[in-house]
């Protein structure tokens, strides 16, 4: 393992979050190029392994991270430190529905994977974690939330409201509905 050096090692992966054979962890310590101390985000179980650098992989778009009661469109951006995961660092968070406290705890959380697996609520649930568990905001896809007053946001952006738990576009808008999973095509309706 000549080739990357310690010091590039933690630079690179330390305190970030990769895919390793197709899951999701997060790098907590690295020891040595034998000993690199992860855990899995969803079962929250430690692991050391062994660096291979084709099975770190960096994971892609997040998008909405649903936490604390608050969707939070979380973006990677560049950085001059490079890590080839997501850390703390390298991402930006916008919360929807104007939260008095900052809700987003940042990569090392289950909540964080749920959303680089697009693991979100169907708008139905979202909508009855709005009324009944008093979330401010809460996302029901990587690129779509909705607030209290039924906002439907795009990315950061009003782009409808939520009626009759029908998603409807402002004029000019509709073309958003292009970017609907399958299984949220039936929560869309003509404006």
């Amino acid at each position: 393992m000549g080739d990357i050096t310690i010091g590039d090692l933690e630079r690179m992966y330390s305190h970030s979050t990769v895919f390793y054979d197709d899951v999701l962890y997060y790098v907590e310590r690295i020891r040595s190029h034998e000993e690199i101390v992860m855990v899995n985000l969803l079962t929250s179980k430690r692991r050391t392994v062994a660096f291979d650098m084709k099975r770190f992989v960096p994971p892609g778009a997040v998008g909405y991270v649903n936490q604390g009661g608050v969707a939070t469109y979380v973006v990677r951006i560049p950085r001059r430190i490079y890590y080839v995961g997501l850390s703390d660092q390298n991402i930006q968070a916008k919360p929807v529905g104007r939260p008095l406290a900052p809700s987003f705890t940042g990569v090392y959380s289950r909540q964080f994977a749920y959303a680089v697996y697009d693991l979100y609520p169907t708008l139905e649930e979202a909508i009855y974690s709005l009324a009944v568990e008093n979330h401010l905001s809460v996302a029901f896809n990587k690129q779509f939330a909705i607030d209290r007053d039924h906002n439907l946001y795009y990315r950061t952006k009003i782009v409808g409201k939520v009626v009759d738990n029908k998603c409807v576009f402002n004029k000019g808008k509709e073309f958003l509905s292009n970017l609907f999973r399958t299984e949220d095509v039936k929560n869309l309706r003509k404006a």
